[in-house]
């Protein structure tokens, strides 16, 4: 039997073939999407953990409850609010397994927005600087991947170069970033701060 390919472009095809059963489908899906979702997941959680478990919990939900599944043309910003909603339960649920008192109606005071707006402008700023460090080619692969959210194929085919080639910019990339951010937490999690 000849398994069908799908394309990310066909996002409708693509979630209606995975509300069926398509394992292929499915694998699209979830590979496709797993890192736009993770920089996503770090960015509101800043839990390595966290983030992955609610990733896997959601992409186990979905294929469970596939046949229940609402119709989507466009799969990533469902996934992401999807996620969003996870991890505001897992935070929730976290709290209260360690006694804190969760108020979720409760707004954060005008201080701790300027602290928490200055903090992420630092590390703006020293990304930044990082990807001034880095050459224009590694900048692209790096904008294509985590801003677009492409696949190294398709940044491949898009610069009618070799998959390969791809992947080693990006990690030549990401590889200088860490040295020169060597006492930042998450390379990955500051891109995301810096494209999202």
């Amino acid at each position: 039997m000849q398994k069908k390919t799908f394309l990310k472009e066909d996002e409708k095809e693509l979630w209606d073939a995975l509300k069926r059963g398509n394992r292929d489908a499915f694998l699209v899906v979830y590979e496709s999407s797993y890192q736009a979702l993770y920089v996503h997941g770090l960015a509101s959680s800043s839990s390595v953990e966290l983030t992955k478990d609610a990733i896997h919990e959601m992409f186990l939900e979905i294929w469970e409850n596939r046949q229940k599944l609402n119709s989507v043309s466009k799969i990533t910003p469902y996934l992401k609010v999807y996620l969003r909603r996870k991890l505001l339960k897992a935070k929730v649920r976290l709290g209260k397994e360690d006694g804190q008192v969760v108020d979720l109606q409760t707004e954060p005071s005008y201080e701790d927005l300027v602290v928490l707006h200055q903090a992420r402008q630092e590390k703006k700023e020293l990304v930044v600087k990082a990807l001034e460090k880095l050459t224009d080619a590694q900048k692209e692969v790096l904008r294509l991947r985590f801003y677009e959210g492409m696949s190294y194929e398709e940044i491949a085919e898009l610069k009618s170069t070799q998959t390969r080639t791809v992947y080693n910019l990006v990690h030549q990339a990401v590889k200088k970033m860490k040295t020169f951010l060597s006492n930042v937490p998450s390379v990955v999690f500051l891109l995301g701060a810096l494209f999202f």
